[in-house]
């Protein structure tokens, strides 16, 4: 069809030990198709759109991460002696209908050029749809066991991508480029039988219905002016603040993330910016619990500037409890106080250089660069981006987590 029609199609199995006797095979398909629009007679000769191709394509991929080789079976340990004679205990307990975590992902774009190619445009949509998530689930202590792997979770996630390249200006002595992208998605926990609990202080929610992620807390409503007392909101109703009273407030997706480049060049000197946004992820300034604890944490502990905000006396307006080592209801862990707003920008990356017109050299380029430069942001903490923890449930909670290193670096390209 003279190349305005493409289409591919694969299939692929997995085997793996990690799985039941009779769920070791996985079976993944995959198909996609583009129509190049630009082809057609109607768009062939036309001098505004350079380019036009509309494509989409769907998949099923597997995955298997985190399990050991025979998560599946009932294993035994060896060391497990008992009045002085060697003995073997159990280890793991089997679940022979583990299998493959399975995502199922449609998309759709678009990639669009005008004026011969000085803007483009590229549009990506998604769904994807992940049955059969694999979790670590607890247990009673009584069985004698902490936790088994099952298939026991189904996660969406949909959302879009936007990039947009635009060349501003181009002669043989002068050109500016900029791209730009936006993305965004959304992300929801469709099935979960029992909520589960993750990181310091069961910071962490996956509850059904909720995005993964979700952070879990006491939500501050305000400070007593007359008491100097925290008022949290009482879920339950019941007149007492208890860990049923704790909810769902806000979560580390954003609502948009993406960046700006800038690239311009004179003569042989060039420069290369690139900006970082995030909107509308929230994180935890666990630093911030214990800095701002009013004395209701241990004495070896750092005291932050923001304590001298606090209540003190009759009719103060302030979100900071009165200090009082006695009272830990004003400090509860857990306290929405020290959730904060993650969104920011920041000056990722700058570099400026500049190339020298050397004889018989074919290129000798100078540059400098620099590397996190600055960044805006409400967040208190001392990185937006700080996570104390890379474990894959327990994101967004910065405790002693240092910040992304401000750095400079000088070098020389040289081509012969």
């Amino acid at each position: 069809m003279g190349g305005k029609y493409l289409i591919d199609f694969s299939i692929r199995a997995d085997g793996s030990s990690s799985f039941g006797a009779d769920r070791k095979w996985g079976y993944f398909p995959s198909v996609g198709g583009a129509w190049r629009v630009k082809q057609e007679d109607f768009l062939k000769n036309s001098s505004t759109v350079s380019d036009l191709k509309i494509r989409a394509s769907y998949g099923v991929t597997g995955n298997q991460n985190g399990l050991g080789s025979f998560a599946a079976l009932g294993l035994w340990n060896s060391g497990s002696s008992y009045q002085g004679n060697p003995g073997i205990a159990p280890q793991q307990l089997a679940n022979p209908d583990l299998q493959w975590e399975r995502t199922n992902q449609l998309n759709a774009g678009a990639d669009i050029a005008f004026f011969g190619d000085r803007l483009g445009i590229e549009l990506n949509v998604y769904r994807k749809y992940t049955s059969n998530g694999l979790l670590s689930l607890s247990l009673p202590a009584t069985t004698g066991f902490a936790s088994y792997r099952s298939n026991t979770a189904e996660i969406s996630n949909k959302g879009f991508e936007l990039a947009i390249r635009s060349v501003n200006f181009q002669n043989s002595a002068f050109s500016w480029i900029t791209t730009f992208n936006v993305a965004r998605n959304v992300n929801k926990i469709e099935k979960l039988e029992n909520p589960l609990e993750y990181g310091s202080r069961s910071l962490i929610l996956l509850q059904q219905g909720h995005p993964l992620y979700s952070f879990w807390v006491y939500k501050q409503l305000y400070v007593d002016p007359q008491t100097g007392n925290t008022v949290y909101e009482d879920v339950s109703k019941d007149g007492k603040i208890t860990v049923a009273d704790r909810q769902i407030d806000g979560s580390i997706w954003p609502k948009f993330f993406g960046g700006l480049t800038n690239t311009v060049t004179y003569k042989g000197f060039d420069v290369n910016a690139f900006l970082a946004f995030s909107y509308g992820n929230k994180v935890y300034n666990h630093n911030k619990f214990f800095g701002e604890g009013g004395g209701a944490r241990d004495a070896a502990r750092v005291i932050f500037a923001s304590n001298n905000a606090r209540w003190q006396k009759p009719g103060d307006i302030t979100d900071v409890p009165r200090p009082d080592g006695v009272n830990v209801n004003n400090y509860r862990d857990g306290g929405s106080r020290w959730l904060e707003d993650g969104s920011f920008v920041r000056l990722r990356n700058l570099t400026i250089g500049y190339t020298i017109p050397v004889r018989h050299i074919s290129s000798l380029r100078i540059y400098a660069t620099g590397s996190n430069l600055f960044t805006i942001t409400k967040y208190t903490g001392l990185d937006p981006e700080s996570s104390a923890s890379s474990a894959q449930n327990e994101q967004g909670i910065d405790l002693g987590t240092p910040p992304q290193p401000r750095s400079f670096q000088l070098g020389v390209n040289l081509t012969f």
